[in-house]
């Protein structure tokens, strides 16, 4: 007779012990089909994220945001430099009152080449375009100082700043800075 023959009846294992091990296969097999298509997922959703990303933008607006600040609210250095040769930063403030626009230094800004605005705007390899409109007090605009560069795409990055000249006239500062 055998040991687990009871009675000519074979023992089998309790309902529990056996279905606990059915769960715990099962329950694992699920997790690690589920892990797996969820990294799947990812790598292939990964594989389609756009390069303009939010970190970019982010990036490429305070890129725009510091250099409009800068043209506006500084007369740049050295900061007579519109009757030098040379400029390190590009500022359109007069010496003595921020914020008040200088003709001088946007006639000396418009004989600037591209690759010196882009140096003197410290933007390294990012590309810039600066456009410089006034209006007068009867609100006709027109641009006074545009910087030559290629098309900005849609993905670039803008910042609008505002000054008066010795006019009272307004002057919108618009930097555009993209990759």
């Amino acid at each position: 007779m055998k040991e687990n023959d009871f009675a000519g009846k074979t023992k089998k294992p309790s309902v529990v012990a056996r279905g606990f091990s059915t769960f715990t296969l099962d329950g694992i097999a699920a997790l690690a089909i589920s892990i797996t298509a969820v990294v799947l997922i990812v790598v292939f959703l990964l594989g389609y994220v756009p390069t303009n990303t939010v970190t970019e933008k982010v990036y490429l607006q305070s890129y725009a945001d510091f250099a409009s600040k800068t043209l506006v609210e500084s007369p740049g250095v050295p900061s007579n430099w519109e009757s030098l040769s040379s400029v390190s930063v590009i500022g359109l403030a007069d010496c003595l009152a921020p914020r008040v626009f200088s003709t001088s230094k946007s006639n000396a800004l418009a004989l600037l080449t591209q690759q010196q605005v882009k140096d003197a705007m410290q933007v390294g390899d990012l590309n810039v375009n600066l456009r410089i409109t006034v209006t007068n007090d009867s609100n006709a605009s027109f641009v006074l100082v545009e910087t030559p560069s290629d098309t900005p795409p849609k993905s670039a990055r803008e910042s609008n700043r505002f000054m008066v000249n010795s006019g009272n006239e307004l002057i919108r500062v618009k930097v555009q800075v993209w990759g």
